[in-house]
């Protein structure tokens, strides 16, 4: 059982974190081909069904939603899919990471990493599945001896990466683009001037020092 890192495991730790942190606050347009792959990927692996006919790529979460409501998706079949497809990825991803990987730490390491790999996480995720990116670390730099039994994992890491919020039917699939803006300071959404998380359709949220709300007003009252 490993019970402490090495200089050099524990000296690779910020690297992983900076990595992922500059995925997690994305504000490149989104690649149409890159995201449509990454919905296939989600859809024949672990829903086991074909991608849906229809991928509609929309310019933030709140355009998703309105597509829904003025296409009349059922949110119950969204909530089925959504469902489904979090319990295939614990069953086929997060049991074995935890077996294999994590129970092979001892206490300490354990909570060392707890720390430094969970507790200091992006403030805003860009993709709803950030929870197994962590495990990266863990296989790459503890246990690259395992990688062979983790190619699944480590192509879901390389799709997520390519979406921000997927709304998934039947026979459609809806996929936000990524914010245009994220204003942060000291690792908390943070504007004085204006959203702090904006799309390129103009909708988003305004914060002042990691607090939220949905207009300038709001904001002030809270």
């Amino acid at each position: 059982m490993m019970t402490e890192l090495t200089p050099e495991q524990e000296a690779k730790i910020p690297e992983y974190l900076d990595y992922w942190l500059s995925v997690g606050l994305r504000t490149e347009p989104i690649n149409q081909s890159k995201a449509e792959n990454a919905v296939s990927f989600l859809y024949e692996k672990f829903l086991q069904k074909v991608k849906p006919k229809n991928i509609i790529f929309l310019p933030s979460p709140e355009d998703c939603l309105r597509y829904i409501v003025k296409n009349q998706l059922r949110n119950q079949l969204w909530n089925q899919l959504r469902n489904q497809l979090w319990y295939q990825l614990w069953n086929q991803l997060g049991g074995q990471l935890k077996i294999q990987l994590w129970d092979q730490l001892g206490n300490q390491l354990r909570d060392q990493l707890w720390y430094q790999l969970w507790s200091i996480h992006n403030p805003l995720t860009n993709w709803e599945f950030s929870n197994y990116w962590h495990y990266s670390f863990i296989l790459n730099e503890i246990f690259p001896e395992k990688k062979k039994d983790f190619i699944l994992y480590e192509e879901f890491l390389t799709h997520s990466k390519e979406f921000h919020y997927l709304f998934l039917f039947e026979d459609v699939a809806l996929i936000s683009d990524f914010p245009k803006v994220i204003s942060m300071t000291n690792g908390q959404l943070n504007s004085e001037t204006g959203k702090a998380l904006e799309y390129r359709d103009g909708t988003g949220l305004y914060a002042r020092n990691g607090k939220v709300a949905n207009s300038l007003l709001e904001l002030e009252l809270c």
